[in-house]
């Protein structure tokens, strides 16, 4: 690339002009280091809003680390109604309300602050059900106020088993 501007003048003479913003860019500094393990984050309840887990690494030469993901990992996030911010590495938000148990999986990648220096890692998240081993009765599910409910209904002598909710 070009560093610089080196000027000859008639009598032999030369100067050396430095492009301080080129040099600038170079980086001999490391690449970010992961804190958070690769694999499965956790697993969150469909019905709990907020922040659910915090991403984190490290730069060696002690610059901000910030995290991003491409197109196709952000609408992975979106689909599980989640999002990554990118600054604080939170993941949060309210999560899909499926049936039963999805798991989502996604890279982030960890760019320090001179954009030069980047890593990815692989994570996912399981988003279940909150009463997904419920049985009995006759169920009917709904939201109220974003709120998530299952209502067993039963017309005659039955048994509930609330599963690993209840």
């Amino acid at each position: 690339g070009t560093y610089g501007t080196l000027t000859i003048g008639a009598d032999g003479s030369y100067t050396y002009t430095a492009d301080q913003a080129a040099a600038d860019a170079l980086d001999a500094g490391g690449v970010p280091t992961w804190t958070t393990a690769a694999g499965n984050l956790g697993t969150i309840p469909d019905d709990l809003v907020g922040n659910h887990f915090t991403l984190a690494a490290t730069d060696p030469d002690s610059q901000i680390v910030t995290f991003s993901m491409d197109t196709a990992n952000t609408t992975i996030l979106t689909n599980a109604g989640l999002a990554l911010n990118g600054t604080t590495g939170v993941i949060s938000g309210d999560p899909t309300n499926i049936s039963g148990s999805v798991t989502y999986n996604f890279d982030v990648i960890a760019t320090d602050s001179t954009g030069v220096n980047s890593t990815t890692r692989s994570f996912s998240i399981t988003v279940s059900n909150f009463f997904a081993g419920a049985t009995g009765g006759t169920v009917t599910s709904y939201i109220s106020g974003g709120v998530n409910y299952k209502v067993h209904t039963f017309t005659s002598t039955g048994t509930f088993d609330a599963g690993s909710g209840g």
